[in-house]
């Protein structure tokens, strides 16, 4: 299929066996044109609910149509999600998150990441409709969010107004309601809570959150409680704070007395789940006092966990850069695990070019003159596994360079890694006499 609005141009030229005196009218033109498609697409957008709490979920829904009067080029819906909000999921086929749009139409776009779907042609009169879940992270008066439908052809009468379309919603954080006036003589503390914790970790690591209660007064503190909802996906939450207990995906610890400008810290452990994804972490703290500064009774703390996944390096060298035919001489080879997840089903292979042969390779799992392979179950980030390859030059090897190729793979990483080293094979009646490592 040919794009709408190409220029074609075809050439025809001819040619003789024999010398050609005028050889400017051997070749000419002819150029056609591909008429470009005419249509109108609208993107109309709708959120619910329109107002939520922080932590809530809310979906937008995306409707596309083509007003026509012809197919449409190749179509892509283009959505920026703003930052107070996480991608949860969506119902459209073919969708891409976190990438960013190829500029496939005339609609002017902020630079930035965007969630994108790909619809295709779309047919005159079609409508075409994508929910997208996202999860509310941060407050917000007015969160906009907008979206646009994007292709390679010219719409009909340069009308582009019905290709953008905005939602907005507005957040808040979850609070208790607000405490009537309390009179002077009443006590009063103002409890704190801050929370923090690593921003990013390792699908599996080790997580440490930290909260700290502080007492701002006017009055001390009898006693409080501090609660803490554990994302899903956390393993083995834990805590050795005294006063503190992990039911289930629940903190909850019962403070002793806080003096006024005191502040008491808790802390809890767990593992990152085994996907990847940001989680937000609420707490809070409520007293035995009333308090009038609700606002600072909560906090939260997001991480984000990264995929596990290794990542295969490998070398090979010899000691000798120049030996003798019948010398017999070794390859050293290294494979090396440079990620942050485990490689298994590891594979390491040696194969020498034709004038060498294999002598000996200790610890192989397969060995012969043309080949030697090990199988390792796994090796660790970080860690390594080294191999020895005995080699021997044949008697009648001609001189030059001979390569030698080590390859290496693994059952969780794609392709291949390859690592070659060289000798260079000098003529000479006799190879070097066994034990001396001086090069001859």
């Amino acid at each position: 299929m040919v794009d709408s609005g190409l220029r074609i141009r075809n050439t025809a030229v001819i040619s003789g066996d024999n010398p050609d005196r005028n050889p400017d009218n051997n070749d000419d033109d002819a150029n056609i044109r591909v008429p470009r498609l005419r249509y109108d697409l609208e993107i109309v957008k709708d959120v619910a609910p329109t107002q939520v709490l922080v932590g809530d979920q809310v979906t937008y829904t995306l409707s596309t149509t083509n007003l026509g009067p012809q197919r449409s080029e190749p179509t892509a819906v283009v959505d920026l999600l703003p930052p107070e909000v996480a991608y949860v999921s969506d119902t459209c086929d073919g969708s891409l998150h976190n990438v960013d749009p190829a500029p496939i139409g005339p609609v002017d776009l902020p630079a930035g990441t965007y969630w994108t779907w790909r619809i295709g042609e779309l047919r005159p009169e079609r409508t075409v409709t994508c929910l997208i879940t996202v999860r509310v992270v941060q407050p917000g008066d007015a969160i906009l969010n907008r979206a646009a439908v994007i292709s390679h052809g010219i719409e009909c009468c340069e009308r582009l107004s019905n290709n953008l379309d905005d939602a907005t919603i507005s957040a808040r954080l979850p609070q208790p309601a607000p405490l009537p006036p309390v009179p002077p003589e009443v006590p009063s503390a103002d409890l704190a809570i801050a929370k923090s914790g690593p921003a990013r970790v390792d699908q599996g690591g080790r997580i440490r959150w930290t909260l700290t209660v502080t007492n701002n007064g006017p009055s001390a503190s009898t006693g409080s409680t501090v609660t803490d909802q554990i994302p899903a996906g956390v393993l083995r939450p834990a805590t050795e704070t005294p006063g503190c207990e992990v039911t289930g995906r629940r903190l909850e610890c019962r403070l002793g007395a806080l003096a006024v400008g005191d502040s008491t810290g808790i802390v809890l452990t767990g593992r990152a789940p085994l996907r990847a994804g940001c989680d937000t972490n609420p707490a809070g703290v409520s007293g035995a006092e009333l308090d009038h500064s609700a606002a600072n009774n909560t906090d939260t703390a997001q991480t984000c966990t990264r995929s596990r996944a290794p990542a295969l390096a490998l070398t090979k060298r010899t000691a000798r850069d120049v030996v003798r035919p019948g010398e017999v001489f070794a390859y050293s080879i290294v494979v090396r695990n440079r990620g942050n997840g485990p490689a298994t089903d590891v594979e390491v292979c040696d194969r020498p070019s034709a004038d060498l042969a294999i002598v000996r390779a200790p610890g192989a799992d397969k060995v012969s003159r043309r080949q030697a392979c090990w199988n390792v179950r796994r090796i660790g980030p970080g860690k390594r596994r080294a191999f020895v390859v005995i080699a021997q030059v044949a008697s009648g090897a001609d001189p030059g360079v001979k390569p030698n190729t080590a390859t290496a793979t693994a059952g969780n990483v794609s392709g291949q890694r390859r690592s070659t080293a060289r000798v260079r094979v000098r003529s000479g009646a006799q190879a070097c006499p066994a034990g001396v490592r001086a090069r001859c």
